[in-house]
């Protein structure tokens, strides 16, 4: 059995030194953050309010407001050192006034009941304890006809093949769910009206 290792995982990116090296892998894997905002694109939010949860360097926000002109995004992370990161990064992209940064848990949001028009978040869930919290959060914050999209990694069994290999431990994957996993804790939330649809290395929860 391949369990799930949650162990050294954090919720938060913080230090300048991981930051840093968040920064660096990051910026090489550009063309995946292209790849998830023409997804967004195919959910038809052509315009509102968009909530990104774990807003990391920025990266995905920045893309996504290339791609879709009328969309307002605020972006929210629990790490300072990342807010101040995608501060960065978004005012060298001339993004400051599609985008907005605030610090904030996600497992508890502050933004009052049915917020936005759309909910997303890439690479976060593997991070978590308890994921149904987050899903709860995102049911409450999102409007009746809102839309979502939450890519994760996934777990499988030749990852730990892999991670005995020259590639290194692949602690992340690791750390994620099974397909199995998230449709299990997803039938446990209050969130409504999802998909999930499994690739390779990764799985993604929507709504059209």
């Amino acid at each position: 059995m391949f369990i799930r290792k949650l162990e050294g995982k954090k919720e938060e990116i913080s230090g300048k030194e991981a930051v840093l090296n968040y920064n660096r892998k990051a910026k090489m894997r550009k063309y995946i953050y292209k790849m998830v905002a023409s997804k967004v694109l195919k959910l038809d939010v052509n315009k509102g309010i968009t909530l990104e949860l774990g807003i990391g360097g920025g990266f995905l926000a920045i893309e996504i407001a290339k791609f879709i002109p009328h969309l307002k995004i605020i972006g929210v992370d629990l790490s300072y050192d990342m807010l101040n990161l995608a501060k960065k990064n978004i005012k060298e992209a001339g993004m400051e006034d599609r985008i907005i940064l605030c610090k904030a848990d996600i497992k508890e949001l502050s933004f009052k009941n049915s917020s936005f028009d759309l909910v997303i978040s890439h690479g976060v869930l593997h991070h978590l304890a308890d994921p149904i919290i987050v899903f709860n959060e995102i049911a409450r914050v999102l409007k009746e006809n809102g839309r979502f999209l939450i890519n994760d990694l996934r777990r499988f069994w030749w990852a730990f093949v892999l991670s005995a290999t020259k590639f290194g431990v692949i602690t992340s994957i690791r750390a994620a769910y099974t397909t199995k996993e998230i449709i299990s804790l997803l039938e446990k939330s209050n969130l409504k009206n999802w998909k999930v649809q499994k690739y390779l290395f990764w799985q993604s929860i929507y709504r059209f």
